[in-house]
């Protein structure tokens, strides 16, 4: 008997499915060498942490920054937004305006941001995301370049959802500002890095936002201006688990 009639009049091995516990079917092969298991429960993906990306584009149906969610890291390039403000300004706050560089009169005593979005102040992701974030560790890095003479201050940030794509009726993860190192610098690009630890947050179809703002904490002379830099690594924000539903 050649390999071909052996393999022809082999008997078929019987299979039999079994329903379990949470959706899970095992097909068993009464054959000692052929087992194949599956599963076929509910949709759900793999816990993963994001990574989010600070472009320098608009996102769309907005004023808003736009948030890439994973994927290739972009380049590095200069944005056209960020603070041009004189020595005038001391300890003093004002939000972000994407693509542009507000100066003195966005400035003020009260610390920012100090409530929801508006409607040029974040980056908000490019789609809607559906699962939830497990609560632990956010990781937030901001670059930003400024020219002669020094600067001195601290971005501060706050995380948000909502299903309006301008960020009306949004619903905080942050527990507030959160606040970077100071830093002093000039004529140069810095890196400021910050981590939060944040409660779990279960979003349905709703963009997330990351709000932005300006604390100058020292006069500086003259009339420097400070830009955000797109960096893929620099100027991106990490995650705790996500688990998409």
């Amino acid at each position: 008997m050649n390999l071909v009639q052996l393999a022809t009049e082999m008997p078929r091995p019987r299979r039999r499915v079994r329903r379990c516990a949470g959706g899970r079917s095992t097909l068993h092969f009464h054959s000692r060498s052929l087992r194949e298991e599956w599963s076929d429960g509910g949709a759900g993906g793999v816990p993963a942490p994001l990574t989010l990306y600070l472009l320098n584009a608009t996102a769309s149906g907005s004023n808003h920054g736009s948030l890439q969610v994973g994927g290739s890291a972009p380049s590095v390039s200069t944005m056209g937004t960020g603070w041009s403000f004189t020595s005038a300004i001391a300890n003093e706050y004002s939000l972000m305006v994407f693509g542009s560089t507000p100066g003195d009169a966005s400035f003020g005593a009260s610390a920012q941001p100090s409530g929801a979005p508006g409607t040029t102040d974040c980056w908000r992701t490019q789609g809607t995301l559906s699962g939830s974030f497990a609560a632990g560790t956010w990781s937030f890095a901001i670059s930003l370049k400024a020219d002669l003479p020094t600067r001195t201050g601290n971005p501060r940030v706050r995380v948000w959802y909502t299903s309006s794509a301008t960020g009306a009726s949004a619903t905080e993860i942050t527990a507030g500002a959160v606040a970077f190192t100071a830093a002093a610098w000039s004529n140069s690009v810095h890196n400021f890095t910050v981590t939060a630890s944040l409660g779990a947050a279960m979003l349905a179809s709703q963009y997330l936002f990351l709000q932005c703002a300006w604390n100058e904490t020292t006069a500086s002379p003259g009339t420097p201006t400070i830009n955000f830099q797109q960096d893929g690594t620099n100027s991106v924000v990490t995650t705790p688990n996500f688990t998409s539903s």
